[in-house]
C-alpha cells in the first residue's frame, strides 16, 4: 500500500503540472497526512528515515526561496510528501533518476534544435522514474 499512494500522487501531480503547471497544495496535505499515517502505524518506513526523506523536499523548498522560483516550489512539496513513504534513500534515488530523465530530455532538445528558455514540468520525469523503479522492484 505504501508503494501505491505515492504512484496515484505521482499520476495526478504529472496531469496537473502538465496542464497548469501546479500541483495541487490540498492534495499535497492529503498526501501528506497518509504518509504520516503509513510511517506511524504501518511501520515499513522508520519515523527517523521518512523524517530525513521528507528534509529532501525541505531542502528543495529552501532553494526554490532563495532562487525567487527558479525551482518550483511544488516540486519540492511534493519531494517532501514522497520522502514520508519512501524514506531517504529511494527518495534519493528517486529525486536522482527523475534529474537524469531531465538532462536527457534537455540534450534531445538540444540536438534537435528546439528552445530550452521555457520551463518544462519536472513531476513527469519523477512519474517515469517512481514507475520504473516501482516495477523494476527497486524498493528496499
Amino acid at each position: 500500500m505504501r508503494y501505491f499512494l505515492p504512484e496515484i500522487l505521482l499520476l495526478h501531480a504529472a496531469y496537473t503540472d502538465m496542464r497548469t503547471r501546479d500541483i495541487s497544495g490540498v492534495i499535497l496535505i492529503i498526501f501528506g497526512a497518509l504518509g504520516v499515517i503509513c510511517t506511524v502505524f504501518g511501520r515499513a518506513v522508520g519515523v527517523t528515515d521518512a523524517c530525513f526523506g521528507a528534509a529532501i523536499g525541505l531542502i528543495m523548498i529552501f532553494i526554490s526561496i532563495m532562487t525567487r522560483g527558479e525551482l518550483g516550489m511544488g516540486d519540492g512539496m511534493l519531494i517532501a510528501v514522497t520522502g514520508l513513504f519512501l524514506g531517504i534513500r529511494d527518495n534519493i534515488a528517486l529525486l536522482s533518476g527523475a534529474l537524469l530523465l531531465s538532462a536527457v530530455f534537455s540534450v534531445v532538445l538540444l540536438i534537435t534544435g528546439r528552445k530550452l528558455k521555457q520551463e518544462y514540468p519536472f513531476v513527469p520525469f519523477l512519474l517515469l522514474t517512481y514507475s520504473a523503479m516501482f516495477m523494476g522492484g527497486m524498493f528496499g
